[in-house]
């Protein structure tokens, strides 16, 4: 079993300077970044304890002062792990760990329910950067929801425990105005509805990537298991080559030629548009878009553009030394303040996406009034432009971290040379360790440390990364879920994923093709066939020019309503109509329906995006009706239908709904 395989990886783990210092003597006495003061442990089961001191001492936990409930010898190497008794929720306690003359005491525990939430960039999108976000910060007090972030590391390696060198030490934090703002908005939404409903303290493990593949969440292992599907094969592949000297030399030649090539598109500026670093350049023709925001779905073309800020600087900040703080930018940028270059991000061998934009700004250049951030930005391909999170959008005076200027909201852009991407593709650096987009390496640093700490269950959001590869996607996922499944522990734990949001342009072509689509296709599918696993639908709360939509409050009560019917069984309306059955009578189609709560319902008077198809697989726009409990299709187009999509489109028209307002899933039925 892969679990005892775990257990004796920890046992034999050494006295790493990653595992937690603690009160006591943390010289000789560590435990694993997990065990912290306001910690929560699962109710209902019995929770591992892990850590290391002094080689041969006897290891013994008490629980509020009680005798000793457990009991341990370190190893040769120190390593020891130990298992409280199962606990009922609430109640804090004051867990002790003892080992001869050395001790640790951790205050504030309490037992509750315990929550992963995992995924790409929007589980990773924070309560700050959600609508009425002021609010949500400002009432955000609950003493018994509690947070642990996992650090971003990546390993081609499964780690024993998680690295925060670099960052601030790893523990378990309350949940307040101070603590929630940079925390998972989908997570939290989902922890305070369900602490809400069953009055009980909620943990939540936040370990989550923006742009990262399923793939890279996955042992492995698996991975190699999964080689009958090409795209799989093709990454596997790759994971053997990482280890050929020869490959990875000729990879970093082929970067570095790359890279070369891209700097100087960085650096070269067309000397009519120098002005447009300045102060009183007039950027009033230029468009006004949203920043944090996808330039692809804001229709700016791969390439070289720009973005300007004017920002009203107050007096006593004027002359200041200040630090301007763009969060991430898609890929590359240099960045100017009134037209004085500050900073910048080029290509580079390294694996530097993801590096947050932090550039020190004299105060010779910081004035009274009006000043002007100018951004060049280099996109080689995918989103481009500024990608947030906006919390981190900010000039700040660097002497005081209190005083500072946001910046998310409205830039002004323009492109000044479009490139296409497939003209020169960045080839990849798969030699680079820090290269979060890589089979297993987020598994090994960001869930496998969690080793078999005691949860309920997980939450995902993640495919938008996988969308290219949708016909793999259903297998890739639940090899991962049971994956994770075995290294856990806990049996066959809830996992409740999130449906992609509806995204990019409108169509009228009901044949026109959508990797999105067959995306949500495959997680419904994964929702139907992996035991205690479902998937939430959120077609109708996305942004057409977004793909981080702001309603997370929707969001996280959809998984939230999951749970409390699936998992805690409560008597609620979990999810929008599901598709049953589809029949075909002549040149009708009939769809019926689960979950129709109290009924079906055509949310605005009108039931859209369903399409049907015959044997030709030539789709036509369908009239439809609600007739009872199912939906009857025909179209003149289609004399004898034997297909049918509803919502199959990137963006479709969310138009079918039960009466307690909820959407039915997207799908695809019928002879394909």
């Amino acid at each position: 079993m892969l679990r005892t395989a775990l257990a004796a990886l920890v046992l034999a783990a050494a006295a790493s300077s990653a595992l937690a210092d603690v009160k006591g003597n943390p010289s000789l006495i560590r435990l694993a970044p997990l065990f912290t003061d306001h910690m929560v442990l699962q109710r209902g089961l019995a929770c591992p304890i892990w850590g290391t001191a002094t080689p041969g001492a006897k290891v013994s936990v008490s629980l509020d002062d009680a005798k000793s409930v457990a009991t341990a010898t370190a190893d040769e190497k120190g390593a020891f792990r130990l298992k409280l008794p199962k606990l009922g929720e609430g109640s804090p306690h004051v867990i002790k760990i003892d080992a001869g003359a050395e001790s640790v005491t951790l205050s504030d525990v309490v037992a509750g329910e315990v929550w992963i939430c995992s995924g790409q960039s929007n589980m990773q999108w924070t309560v700050w950067d959600t609508n009425d976000r002021e609010n949500e910060v400002k009432n955000a007090n609950f003493p018994n929801i509690r947070f642990f972030s996992v650090p971003h590391k990546t390993s081609d390696s499964p780690l024993d425990t998680f690295d925060a060198a670099g960052g601030p030490p790893l523990k378990w934090e309350v949940c307040t105005p101070q603590t929630v703002g940079g925390f998972s908005a989908v997570g939290y939404f989902f922890g305070r509805m369900i602490h809400k409903e069953l009055n009980v303290p909620v943990g939540l493990i936040h370990t989550s990537w923006g742009g990262t593949i399923a793939e890279a969440w996955t042992p492995a292992k698996e991975i190699e298991q999964l080689n009958v599907l090409p795209g799989v094969a093709g990454l596997s592949q790759q994971l053997k080559q990482t280890h050929d000297p020869a490959f990875q030399e000729q990879q970093r030649k082929n970067l570095a030629d790359w890279c070369a090539r891209a700097v100087a598109n960085l650096e070269k500026i067309d000397p009519a548009n120098v002005a447009w670093s300045t102060a009183d350049f007039d950027d009033s023709g230029w468009k006004t878009l949203p920043s944090p925001g996808d330039w692809r779905a804001q229709g700016v073309p791969n390439g070289l553009g720009w973005l300007r800020k004017t920002i009203d600087v107050p007096a006593d900040l004027a002359g200041k030394d200040m630090t301007l703080s763009l969060g991430i930018v898609d890929d590359f940028d240099v960045t100017y303040v009134n037209g004085e270059k500050v900073g910048a991000v080029e290509p580079s061998v390294d694996w530097n996406f993801f590096t947050p934009r932090n550039y020190k700004v004299p105060g010779k250049l910081i004035k009274a009034g009006k000043n002007v951030i100018a951004v060049r930005v280099l996109d080689t391909g995918g989103a481009g432009g500024i990608n947030g999170p906006g919390e981190q959008m900010k000039i700040s005076a660097s002497d005081d971290a209190g005083k500072s200027i946001p910046l998310a909201g409205d830039w002004k852009v323009i492109s000044e040379r479009s490139i296409d991407p497939q003209t020169d593709p960045r080839p990849s650096n798969l030699a680079d360790p820090n290269n979060p987009n890589f089979p297993s390496r987020l598994y090994n640093a960001m869930i496998h440390p969690l080793h078999d700490y005691a949860i309920k269950g997980a939450i995902w959001y993640q495919g938008e990364s996988n969308a290219d590869r949708a016909g793999e996607y259903e297998k890739v996922l639940s090899t991962m879920i049971g994956a994770w499944r075995e290294q856990i522990g806990v049996g066959e734990f809830p996992f409740y994923q999130v449906g992609l949001a509806n995204f990019m342009a409108p169509t009228d072509d009901p044949n026109k093709p959508s990797n999105w689509a067959h995306l949500r296709e495959a997680q419904r599918q994964i929702g139907r066939n992996v035991k205690n696993a479902g998937m939430t639908v959120t077609i109708d709360i996305g942004e057409e020019k977004d793909i981080h939509p702001k309603n997370k409050q929707d969001v996280g009560k959809r998984l939230a309503l999951m749970a409390l019917k699936n998992t805690y069984g409560k008597d609620v309306v979990s999810r929008g109509p599901t598709l049953k059955a589809v029949t075909f009578d002549g040149a009708k189609a009939i769809v019926s329906f689960d979950n129709i709560g109290s009924g079906l319902m055509a949310k605005e008077g009108k039931l859209e995006s369903f399409a049907i198809a015959g044997d030709d697989g030539k789709f036509a726009w369908a009239d439809a009706s609600i007739e009872g409990d199912t939906v009857v299709l025909s179209s003149k187009d289609v004399p004898n239908p034997t297909q049918v999509h509803y919502a199959f489109a990137d963006n479709p028209k969310a138009s079918l709904f039960n009466k307690e307002g909820l959407p039915a899933e997207p799908f695809e039925a019928g002879k394909k």
